[in-house]
Protein backbone atom coordinates (compact mmCIF):
# COMPACT_ATOMS: atom_id res chain seq x y z
CA UNK A 1 0.00 0.00 0.00
CA UNK A 2 1.71 3.25 -1.15
CA UNK A 3 2.29 5.99 1.31
CA UNK A 4 1.78 9.63 0.53
CA UNK A 5 4.54 11.54 2.29
CA UNK A 6 4.04 15.24 2.58
CA UNK A 7 6.65 17.73 3.73
CA UNK A 8 6.18 20.91 5.58
CA UNK A 9 6.38 23.89 3.16
CA UNK A 10 9.45 25.15 4.99
CA UNK A 11 11.27 21.85 4.41
CA UNK A 12 10.42 21.90 0.69
CA UNK A 13 11.80 25.42 0.45
CA UNK A 14 15.02 24.38 2.18
CA UNK A 15 15.47 21.38 -0.15
CA UNK A 16 15.01 23.56 -3.24
CA UNK A 17 17.51 26.07 -1.84
CA UNK A 18 20.02 23.28 -1.23
CA UNK A 19 19.56 21.94 -4.78
CA UNK A 20 20.12 25.42 -6.18
CA UNK A 21 23.33 25.83 -4.17
CA UNK A 22 24.68 22.47 -5.37
CA UNK A 23 23.82 23.35 -8.98
CA UNK A 24 25.48 26.77 -8.68
CA UNK A 25 28.60 25.27 -7.09
CA UNK A 26 28.89 22.75 -9.92
CA UNK A 27 28.60 25.49 -12.53
CA UNK A 28 31.16 27.63 -10.71
CA UNK A 29 33.61 24.73 -10.54
CA UNK A 30 33.26 24.07 -14.28
CA UNK A 31 33.70 27.79 -15.03
CA UNK A 32 36.85 28.04 -12.93
CA UNK A 33 38.35 24.94 -14.50
CA UNK A 34 37.95 26.41 -17.95
CA UNK A 35 38.80 29.95 -16.86
CA UNK A 36 42.24 29.07 -15.55
CA UNK A 37 43.07 26.95 -18.57
CA UNK A 38 44.88 29.04 -21.16
CA UNK A 39 43.52 29.00 -24.66
CA UNK A 40 45.39 26.79 -27.09
CA UNK A 41 48.49 28.54 -28.37
CA UNK A 42 48.31 31.26 -25.70
CA UNK A 43 51.31 31.02 -23.33
CA UNK A 44 51.01 31.58 -19.62
CA UNK A 45 52.22 34.93 -18.20
CA UNK A 46 55.97 35.09 -17.64
CA UNK A 47 56.74 34.83 -13.92
CA UNK A 48 59.18 37.61 -13.10
CA UNK A 49 61.01 38.58 -9.93
CA UNK A 50 62.68 41.97 -9.46
CA UNK A 51 64.62 43.56 -6.63
CA UNK A 52 62.80 46.88 -6.15
CA UNK A 53 59.35 48.40 -6.89
CA UNK A 54 60.46 50.71 -9.75
CA UNK A 55 61.66 47.64 -11.66
CA UNK A 56 58.22 46.09 -11.29
CA UNK A 57 56.80 49.22 -12.91
CA UNK A 58 59.24 48.92 -15.83
CA UNK A 59 58.45 45.24 -16.42
CA UNK A 60 54.70 45.80 -16.20
CA UNK A 61 54.86 48.69 -18.66
CA UNK A 62 56.41 46.35 -21.22
CA UNK A 63 54.84 43.01 -20.31
CA UNK A 64 51.31 44.14 -19.45
CA UNK A 65 48.99 41.22 -18.70
CA UNK A 66 51.57 38.80 -20.04
CA UNK A 67 53.79 39.07 -16.96
CA UNK A 68 53.35 38.32 -13.26
CA UNK A 69 55.80 40.38 -11.21
CA UNK A 70 56.95 39.92 -7.61
CA UNK A 71 59.25 42.31 -5.74
CA UNK A 72 61.90 41.29 -3.21
CA UNK A 73 62.33 44.60 -1.39
CA UNK A 74 59.08 45.55 0.31
CA UNK A 75 58.35 49.25 1.05
CA UNK A 76 60.14 50.71 4.06
CA UNK A 77 63.12 48.34 3.92
CA UNK A 78 66.70 49.55 3.45
CA UNK A 79 68.21 47.94 0.35
CA UNK A 80 71.72 48.26 1.83
CA UNK A 81 70.87 45.94 4.73
CA UNK A 82 68.00 43.92 3.24
CA UNK A 83 68.03 40.13 3.23
CA UNK A 84 65.28 38.09 1.49
CA UNK A 85 63.17 35.78 3.61
CA UNK A 86 63.27 31.98 3.13
CA UNK A 87 59.75 32.21 1.68
CA UNK A 88 60.90 34.73 -0.91
CA UNK A 89 63.81 32.52 -1.90
CA UNK A 90 61.47 29.57 -2.44
CA UNK A 91 59.14 31.69 -4.58
CA UNK A 92 62.08 33.13 -6.50
CA UNK A 93 63.23 29.63 -7.40
CA UNK A 94 59.99 29.21 -9.37
CA UNK A 95 60.43 32.41 -11.39
CA UNK A 96 61.04 32.35 -15.13
CA UNK A 97 63.26 35.45 -14.94
CA UNK A 98 65.00 37.42 -12.21
CA UNK A 99 65.97 40.95 -13.27
CA UNK A 100 68.92 42.16 -11.16
CA UNK A 101 69.89 45.82 -10.93
CA UNK A 102 73.20 45.81 -9.03
CA UNK A 103 72.06 46.07 -5.41
CA UNK A 104 74.26 44.54 -2.66
CA UNK A 105 71.75 41.96 -1.47
CA UNK A 106 71.49 40.46 -4.97
CA UNK A 107 75.06 39.14 -4.82
CA UNK A 108 74.43 37.35 -1.53
CA UNK A 109 71.08 36.07 -2.75
CA UNK A 110 72.39 34.63 -6.00
CA UNK A 111 75.13 32.72 -4.17
CA UNK A 112 72.35 30.60 -2.65
CA UNK A 113 71.42 29.43 -6.14
CA UNK A 114 75.01 28.75 -7.22
CA UNK A 115 75.17 25.74 -4.90
CA UNK A 116 71.62 24.50 -5.52
CA UNK A 117 70.20 22.20 -8.17
CA UNK A 118 67.90 24.87 -9.62
CA UNK A 119 69.38 27.19 -12.25
CA UNK A 120 67.86 30.65 -11.89
CA UNK A 121 67.54 32.67 -15.10
CA UNK A 122 69.23 35.93 -14.08
CA UNK A 123 69.18 38.97 -16.38
CA UNK A 124 71.49 41.88 -15.56
CA UNK A 125 69.55 45.03 -16.48
CA UNK A 126 72.52 47.38 -15.98
CA UNK A 127 74.72 45.61 -18.49
CA UNK A 128 76.38 48.18 -20.74
CA UNK A 129 75.63 51.09 -18.40
CA UNK A 130 78.60 53.17 -17.23
CA UNK A 131 78.39 53.13 -13.43
CA UNK A 132 79.44 56.05 -11.23
CA UNK A 133 81.50 55.82 -8.05
CA UNK A 134 79.79 56.33 -4.70
CA UNK A 135 80.67 59.71 -3.22
CA UNK A 136 81.42 60.57 0.39
CA UNK A 137 81.20 63.87 2.19
CA UNK A 138 82.92 65.80 -0.59
CA UNK A 139 81.61 65.72 -4.18
CA UNK A 140 83.67 63.60 -6.61
CA UNK A 141 86.17 62.80 -3.83
CA UNK A 142 86.83 59.10 -4.39
CA UNK A 143 90.05 58.89 -2.37
CA UNK A 144 88.34 59.78 0.90
CA UNK A 145 85.18 57.72 0.46
CA UNK A 146 83.83 55.60 3.25
CA UNK A 147 84.20 51.86 2.88
CA UNK A 148 81.18 50.24 1.31
CA UNK A 149 79.78 46.99 -0.04
CA UNK A 150 78.22 48.01 -3.35
CA UNK A 151 79.68 46.11 -6.27
CA UNK A 152 83.24 47.48 -6.68
CA UNK A 153 82.20 50.70 -4.93
CA UNK A 154 79.75 51.73 -7.63
CA UNK A 155 76.44 53.51 -7.14
CA UNK A 156 73.51 51.14 -7.92
CA UNK A 157 70.77 53.82 -8.18
CA UNK A 158 70.77 53.84 -11.98
CA UNK A 159 66.97 53.90 -12.19
CA UNK A 160 66.86 57.55 -11.10
CA UNK A 161 67.95 58.63 -14.59
CA UNK A 162 65.07 58.06 -17.08
CA UNK A 163 67.46 57.71 -20.01
CA UNK A 164 69.25 54.86 -18.23
CA UNK A 165 65.85 53.27 -17.60
CA UNK A 166 65.35 53.19 -21.38
CA UNK A 167 68.51 51.07 -21.64
CA UNK A 168 67.30 48.80 -18.83
CA UNK A 169 63.87 48.51 -20.45
CA UNK A 170 65.42 47.36 -23.71
CA UNK A 171 67.17 44.56 -21.83
CA UNK A 172 63.85 43.67 -20.18
CA UNK A 173 62.16 43.67 -23.60
CA UNK A 174 64.71 41.27 -25.11
CA UNK A 175 64.46 38.91 -22.13
CA UNK A 176 60.65 38.77 -22.32
CA UNK A 177 60.75 38.15 -26.07
CA UNK A 178 63.30 35.38 -25.56
CA UNK A 179 61.06 33.75 -22.97
CA UNK A 180 57.78 34.34 -24.80
CA UNK A 181 58.33 34.93 -28.56
CA UNK A 182 54.61 34.68 -29.31
CA UNK A 183 54.05 38.09 -27.70
CA UNK A 184 57.03 39.78 -29.33
CA UNK A 185 54.94 42.40 -31.17
CA UNK A 186 53.00 43.19 -27.99
CA UNK A 187 56.15 43.67 -25.91
CA UNK A 188 57.84 45.75 -28.60
CA UNK A 189 54.89 48.11 -29.00
CA UNK A 190 54.72 48.61 -25.24
CA UNK A 191 58.45 49.24 -25.04
CA UNK A 192 58.30 51.89 -27.76
CA UNK A 193 55.43 53.65 -25.98
CA UNK A 194 57.25 53.49 -22.64
CA UNK A 195 60.48 54.75 -24.22
CA UNK A 196 58.64 57.78 -25.60
CA UNK A 197 57.11 58.45 -22.17
CA UNK A 198 60.54 58.32 -20.54
CA UNK A 199 61.97 60.76 -23.09
CA UNK A 200 59.12 63.17 -22.35
CA UNK A 201 59.69 62.70 -18.62
CA UNK A 202 63.37 63.54 -19.05
CA UNK A 203 62.51 66.72 -20.96
CA UNK A 204 59.99 67.78 -18.30
CA UNK A 205 62.47 67.26 -15.46
CA UNK A 206 65.06 69.35 -17.32
CA UNK A 207 62.54 72.19 -17.50
CA UNK A 208 61.72 71.92 -13.78
CA UNK A 209 65.37 71.92 -12.68
CA UNK A 210 66.78 74.42 -15.17
CA UNK A 211 66.40 77.40 -12.74
CA UNK A 212 68.55 75.64 -10.09
CA UNK A 213 71.13 74.09 -12.41
CA UNK A 214 74.63 73.99 -10.89
CA UNK A 215 73.42 73.89 -7.28
CA UNK A 216 74.39 71.30 -4.69
CA UNK A 217 71.91 68.68 -3.49
CA UNK A 218 72.80 67.76 0.11
CA UNK A 219 71.55 64.18 0.39
CA UNK A 220 71.97 62.21 3.58
CA UNK A 221 72.27 58.94 1.61
CA UNK A 222 74.07 59.01 -1.77
CA UNK A 223 71.12 57.82 -3.83
CA UNK A 224 70.75 60.68 -6.29
CA UNK A 225 74.06 60.80 -8.17
CA UNK A 226 72.67 59.61 -11.51
CA UNK A 227 69.80 62.05 -11.14
CA UNK A 228 72.00 65.03 -10.31
CA UNK A 229 74.48 64.15 -13.07
CA UNK A 230 71.67 64.04 -15.62
CA UNK A 231 70.24 67.44 -14.71
CA UNK A 232 73.26 69.62 -14.03
CA UNK A 233 73.25 69.39 -10.24
CA UNK A 234 75.91 68.21 -7.76
CA UNK A 235 75.23 65.62 -5.09
CA UNK A 236 76.97 65.83 -1.73
CA UNK A 237 76.24 62.86 0.54
CA UNK A 238 76.74 62.47 4.28
CA UNK A 239 76.73 58.72 4.79
CA UNK A 240 77.51 55.56 2.88
CA UNK A 241 75.89 52.14 3.24
CA UNK A 242 73.50 53.22 5.97
CA UNK A 243 76.36 54.19 8.31
CA UNK A 244 75.86 57.47 10.16
CA UNK A 245 78.76 59.95 10.01
CA UNK A 246 81.24 60.14 12.87
CA UNK A 247 81.53 63.32 14.95
CA UNK A 248 84.35 64.78 12.83
CA UNK A 249 82.54 63.99 9.59
CA UNK A 250 79.36 65.54 10.94
CA UNK A 251 81.26 68.68 11.88
CA UNK A 252 82.81 68.87 8.40
CA UNK A 253 79.45 68.48 6.77
CA UNK A 254 77.89 71.25 8.86
CA UNK A 255 80.79 73.54 7.97
CA UNK A 256 80.45 72.70 4.29
CA UNK A 257 76.70 73.19 4.37
CA UNK A 258 77.10 76.63 5.94
CA UNK A 259 79.71 77.62 3.36
CA UNK A 260 77.30 76.69 0.58
CA UNK A 261 74.31 78.32 2.30
CA UNK A 262 72.40 75.04 2.35
CA UNK A 263 68.88 75.20 3.75
CA UNK A 264 67.64 71.66 3.06
CA UNK A 265 68.85 68.13 3.75
CA UNK A 266 67.28 65.40 1.61
CA UNK A 267 66.66 62.10 3.38
CA UNK A 268 64.93 58.74 2.95
CA UNK A 269 62.59 57.35 5.59
CA UNK A 270 64.29 53.95 5.75
CA UNK A 271 67.51 55.48 7.11
CA UNK A 272 68.22 56.79 10.62
CA UNK A 273 67.37 60.48 10.69
CA UNK A 274 69.09 61.59 13.91
CA UNK A 275 72.28 62.87 12.22
CA UNK A 276 70.26 64.61 9.51
CA UNK A 277 68.21 66.38 12.16
CA UNK A 278 71.39 67.55 13.91
CA UNK A 279 72.70 68.98 10.65
CA UNK A 280 69.40 70.66 9.82
CA UNK A 281 69.26 72.20 13.28
CA UNK A 282 72.85 73.45 13.07
CA UNK A 283 72.30 75.19 9.72
CA UNK A 284 68.76 76.33 10.52
CA UNK A 285 67.53 74.23 7.62
CA UNK A 286 64.74 71.77 6.93
CA UNK A 287 64.52 68.06 6.22
CA UNK A 288 62.86 66.94 2.99
CA UNK A 289 61.91 63.30 2.45
CA UNK A 290 62.51 61.73 -0.98
CA UNK A 291 61.68 58.14 -1.88
CA UNK A 292 63.72 56.67 -4.75
CA UNK A 293 61.97 53.31 -4.33
CA UNK A 294 58.41 54.41 -5.09
CA UNK A 295 56.76 52.13 -7.66
CA UNK A 296 54.88 54.85 -9.56
CA UNK A 297 58.07 55.85 -11.31
CA UNK A 298 57.06 58.79 -13.48
CA UNK A 299 54.95 60.53 -10.84
CA UNK A 300 57.63 59.95 -8.21
CA UNK A 301 60.48 61.35 -10.32
CA UNK A 302 58.44 64.46 -11.07
CA UNK A 303 57.73 64.82 -7.34
CA UNK A 304 61.45 64.47 -6.52
CA UNK A 305 62.28 67.08 -9.16
CA UNK A 306 59.75 69.58 -7.84
CA UNK A 307 60.86 69.12 -4.22
CA UNK A 308 64.49 69.66 -5.14
CA UNK A 309 63.70 72.67 -7.32
CA UNK A 310 61.61 74.29 -4.56
CA UNK A 311 64.31 73.67 -1.93
CA UNK A 312 67.14 75.09 -4.04
CA UNK A 313 65.42 78.28 -5.19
Amino acid sequence: MPYNISFHPGVKKAVKHLQACVYFSALLTIFLLFAVKPSEGQPLPVRVYVSIPPQAYFVEQIGGDHVMVDVLLIPGKNHDTFSPSPEQIVTLSKADIFFKIGLPFETTLLKKFDTGSYKLNVINTIEGISLRKIEGIYPHDHENNHSHDHESGYDPHTWLNPLLVIKQSEIILNALISRNPANSAFYTANFERFRDELNRLDAKIKTILEPVKGNIVFAFHPAFGYFTDAYGLKQMAVEIEGKAPKAKELSNFIKLARENRVRAIFIQNEFNQSAAKKIASAIDGKIIVLNPLEKNYKANLLSISEKIADALK
